[in-house]
């Protein structure tokens, strides 16, 4: 049988895991970045002088993102299980016959109470035995009360940690989704999804890169939480990302702006 942990010790667990080639995805894709600001384009072909090396990075990248987003989905299946056992739990204490057969059972001592009360006002001779009956009866209607609250304790627990864990599960998903959008962008840019002749500044930019990996982080922050995003550094990266992203830009636009010149 697996083990279940318990859903905080998964997402963190997950959160980590997911990070490690993140930062390295996001790292690798800076370098692509960097490597297109400072290549030569061929103005016939359109191609970039370190075109190989650029394709070998985007498919780093994509390997490293594909890795994050396996990761997410193992620890997203670890929490469906445990949503899955709580449920199952909630559904066994509601069908419990204790709220029912208890009140039912309150409801008999309690008329059990007044019989006897009336029982020992009508004979002196046997008060002592009724009023046996009335403390047993008491007992009962006290136990049968507390089990009561108890098991309405256990359940409205219960149903709290499911709340909690599918709002876990939720962002968890997201975050899968995201990723699996910056994957298949990745495998684009790659060429393993669709053939590319040969990666140009300005197709990288058409391909919304940055969008999709701010998309990312906005998901990790939500498994995360923001110090876990700074202990490793990854504001930092994204900003990296966002001013090489801006660079690349001004450079087509530059280079846009310089072709029309030369035709007109």
């Amino acid at each position: 049988m697996t083990q279940l942990y318990s859903p905080g010790v998964v997402l963190k667990n997950t959160a980590e895991a997911v990070l490690v080639p993140l930062k390295g995805g996001i790292s690798t894709l800076n370098e692509v970045y960097q490597a297109l600001i400072k290549a030569d384009v061929d103005p016939v072909t359109g191609q970039c002088s370190n075109y190989d090396y650029i394709r070998q990075k985007i498919v780093q990248v994509h390997q490293l993102l594909e890795r994050s987003e396996q990761t997410a989905s193992s620890g997203l299946k670890s929490l469906e299980k445990n949503l899955e056992r709580l449920t199952q739990d909630e559904g066994k204490l509601e069908s419990l016959p204790m709220v029912i057969g208890g009140a039912i059972e309150i409801s008999q001592s309690e008329h059990a109470v007044r019989v006897a009360e009336e029982e020992v006002r009508k004979s002196d001779t046997e008060v002592k035995k009724y009023q046996c009956k009335v403390s047993e009866y008491k007992s009962k209607i006290s136990q049968t009360s507390h089990d009561i609250s108890e098991k309405d304790d256990k359940l409205k627990q219960t149903h709290d940690r499911i709340q909690k864990l599918k709002k876990l599960v939720e962002s968890l998903a997201e975050f899968q989704e995201k990723m699996r959008s910056a994957v298949h962008l990745l495998c684009v840019l790659s060429g393993r999804v669709s053939v590319a002749e040969h990666q140009t500044r300005r197709f990288i930019l058409q391909e919304s890169v940055m969008k999709v990996m701010e998309d990312v982080m906005k998901a990790t922050e939500k498994i995360t939480g923001n110090e876990l995003l700074y202990n490793n550094d990854m504001p930092r990266l994204l900003d990296q990302l966002k001013e090489n992203s801006q660079r690349l830009a001004d450079i087509c636009a530059l280079e846009e702006n310089s072709t029309k010149n030369k035709t007109t």
